[in-house]
């Protein structure tokens, strides 16, 4: 049987219904004092705090933070098998203890608002946690939540049911304490580079903070005394949040450094030191042969053009960043970008070397950028659209159900049609425009998973109909699809159609959407597209 759309009726209503409809019920005052204040003062999380104080974790989770504690009650932690509490507080058991608790902190203060979305958020261990309605009730993981936005001075708690266990490590490859403690700094990187790129440097350096203290209580034959001192000596450090972050992140990848090769095994290649802006460890030191770029391999590249930038070295950057250029080829849109940034940059003034830096992190942030696909794709639909860039896509035949109007006219006159037909939610949704401009709205449509699927004709307002094989100029887009969006996408497709005069337009604009509303604004992807013909000889 097709698979129910409810979950997206769900999220369609969502914005119209209070909150307090569909979520456990907010602290009703602000408590003043810091999320280990407000804890131990509360009188429900007693356990929690005489395990944060065995942990050695009060000092950090007292800083600035923010923090985003999920906290459960001391009714949780008795709820556990018995003698699980007392084991977890012994000395010995220092790294385990450590593990659970940061399982229950997210770098950053997210509100439960945003983790009622339901999109997987990122623990300070770096395994994440996923927010679920079951019943009315709102669940995190499988701990049910009890109260929501308790604001601190660093933070906000929400009160869990249930204590949340990280999930296991694969019993088929069982890793050692080496591996897994490198493992854990690897997620750190993967939780911290984002929050620092984005400007929250507090938060990284939070996130950062807290996994080096559970690295650094690892046993001597895990961790040697010289790479322990610098991981507390860095967690001592006082320096303003961004410099704080980077302190942590060296000692951070000292302990990546200890994972030496085995025996026998061939030396690795140097690396340059990481640069602030990259997860990664090392990047590509040259691009792939002609032509064969990976969008990746490319991200990190561009990061060593930061790197050279912070290191004072122009010449470098300009180089990696001309080379990149040049390999994303004359009709890429982001070559064309960093070559005039490069270009501008060249001069030394400060100004366009800033301006450049920016656009670098930001052109590897959409690099490394994957869409979220919420719902299946109709039968040998192409894959999303880089980001930034305008390709020809080439798409089969499929069917489609479309309604006039847009927003949600448009929305709820197809989901009935689909409901009542029994016919399973596609993504993306397609929005097609009166005027070539995109300026007003015309139909919406509903894919089919297959053009097999149902039968063409009318059906309300609704029609079904079954579009040939056909092809597009598509330019893939970050964030909520907009007005100026539609804009950029057209001046970019005139420019497109200039390079390349074999195709002509064969239609309006129109926009493919892959998420709903309730993703958020920077994680949500759309696609403009240009339908086109063959230019005749």
């Amino acid at each position: 049987m097709p698979r129910s759309p409810l979950v997206l009726v769900v999220l369609a209503l969502a914005a119209a219904i209070p909150v307090g409809h569909w979520m456990a019920r907010p602290a009703v005052a602000a408590p003043r004092g810091t999320v280990i204040d407000v804890a131990a003062g509360d009188g429900r999380f007693s356990t929690l705090v005489a395990a944060v104080k065995a942990a050695g974790l009060v000092e950090t989770l007292s800083g600035p933070g923010p923090f985003t504690v999920l906290a459960p009650t001391d009714d949780a932690f008795r709820a556990l098998p018995a003698g699980t509490v007392e084991t977890l507080l012994k000395p010995e058991n220092v790294a385990q203890l450590a593990a659970i608790l940061t399982y229950h902190v997210i770098p950053g203060r997210v509100r439960a608002a945003e983790l009622a979305r339901g999109l997987p958020t990122k623990t300070v261990l770096g395994a994440t946690v996923t927010a679920r309605f079951d019943g009315g009730r709102l669940l995190l993981g499988s701990a049910p939540v009890l109260a929501t936005d308790l604001e601190t001075s660093n933070g906000v708690i929400h009160v869990i049911g249930a204590v949340l266990l990280p999930p296991a490590a694969p019993t088929a490859a069982p890793a050692s304490r080496l591996v897994r403690a490198v493992a854990v700094v690897h997620r750190a990187f993967d939780v911290g580079v984002p929050l620092y790129n984005g400007g929250n440097h507090a938060a990284c350096a939070a996130a950062y903070e807290l996994t080096a203290l559970s690295v650094a209580t690892l046993a001597d034959d895990v961790v040697p005394a010289d790479v322990r001192e610098a991981l507390l000596a860095a967690v001592a450090s006082r320096a303003a949040p961004a410099d704080r972050a980077w302190t942590l992140r060296a000692a951070l990848d000292r302990v990546v450094a200890m994972e030496a090769p085995k025996a026998g095994a061939s030396a690795p290649t140097p690396v340059p030191a990481p640069a602030r802006t990259t997860a990664t460890m090392s990047a590509p030191a040259t691009l792939a042969p002609t032509g064969a770029l990976d969008r990746a391999g490319l991200a990190g590249f561009l990061d060593r053009a930061v790197a050279a930038l912070d290191a004072r070295d122009r010449s470098e950057a300009l180089a990696i960043v001309d080379d990149a250029a040049r390999r994303l080829g004359a009709d890429s849109r982001v070559g064309a970008r960093l070559t005039a940034a490069s270009t501008a940059a060249a001069s030394g003034e400060v100004g366009a070397v800033n301006a450049l830096r920016r656009l670098l992190v930001e052109v590897g942030d959409d690099l490394r950028f994957e869409p979220m696909r919420e719902a299946e794709t109709p039968a040998g639909w192409p894959t999303p659209t880089a980001v930034g860039d305008v390709e020809l896509k080439r798409y089969p035949a499929y069917r489609m159900a479309r309604a006039d109007g847009a927003g949600n006219t448009g929305f709820f006159t197809l989901f009935n049609h689909i409901k009542r037909n029994d016919i399973a939610m596609t993504a993306p949704v397609q929005m097609d425009y009166e005027r070539i401009d995109g300026s007003s709205s015309g139909a919406m449509g509903f894919l089919y998973g297959s053009p097999s699927t149902g039968r063409t004709g009318r059906d309300g307002a609704v029609e079904v109909v079954d579009v040939p094989p056909s092809q597009a100029a598509s330019l893939g887009v970050r964030g909520p699809l907009s007005s100026r969006a539609i804009e950029d996408a057209r001046a970019a497709f005139e420019g497109w159609l200039a390079r390349h005069p074999e195709w002509v337009a064969a239609g309006p604009v129109r926009s493919m959407g892959w998420n709903s509303p309730f993703v958020a604004r920077e994680r949500q992807y759309f696609e403009v597209q240009l339908p086109l013909t063959a230019s005749r000889p």
